[in-house]
């Protein structure tokens, strides 16, 4: 079963990502077709349906008392 926590983090990072989109006026197609991922793989991650180990990490975080700075370090290059 699903802590209550793991699944109030999945959902939240899922409205996020649904904002994030709609701002910048893309489908859920375009995101899936830039991450090279289905559609539907996709649509579940905005739903809040597919709490990946996003959500484990993110618990280091917080535990860590990480920056997001140290969280994100050299991250932001992309991988080609």
């Amino acid at each position: 079963m699903t802590p209550h926590r793991t699944r109030y983090i999945a959902k939240r990072l899922g409205q996020n990502f649904a904002a994030a989109r709609r701002l910048r006026g893309l489908r859920q197609v375009d995101v899936a077709d830039r991450m090279r991922v289905e559609t539907g793989q996709y649509a579940r991650l905005e739903r809040g349906e597919h709490a990946s180990s996003v959500v484990l990490y993110l618990d280091a975080f917080w535990a860590l008392n990480m920056s997001p700075e140290e969280f994100f370090h050299k991250l932001d290059e992309r991988v080609p």
